[in-house]
């Protein structure tokens, strides 16, 4: 059986994903469905199209947002080597399943 921890990526690689992500999010947008978030994304000072359901990121949002969430996700594998979760802190413990949100590479699914 095989222990220890991969690293897929070293530090730059990973820094070089988040600032493409932060271009896409900037450039691109995403297409948001509820106007309540269009609205309160608008009042954040981000650029929103009401019309088309699309808003346009800050990357300074971005980041004071990732900062604000920092340490309340973390990576845990499941039982099944396939699988990834991602499991939210909560009032019911730092690590509790109704929170968990598993991901199967393999399916390229997500799923609660």
């Amino acid at each position: 059986m095989l222990t220890g921890l991969l690293k897929a990526l070293d530090t730059g690689g990973m820094e070089r994903i988040h600032r493409g992500a932060l271009a896409v999010l900037k450039r691109t947008g995403l297409r948001i469905r509820g106007r309540f978030l269009l609205e309160a994304l608008a009042d954040a000072g981000c650029r929103v199209d009401f019309g088309e359901h699309r808003a346009w990121f800050k990357s300074d949002l971005v980041e004071k947002q990732i900062a604000a969430q920092r340490g309340r996700y973390r990576m845990v594998r499941s039982s099944s080597w396939s699988r990834l979760c991602l499991r939210a802190k909560s009032a019911y413990g730092p690590m509790s399943s109704p929170n968990a949100v598993s991901w199967r590479p393999s399916s390229l699914s997500a799923r609660r």
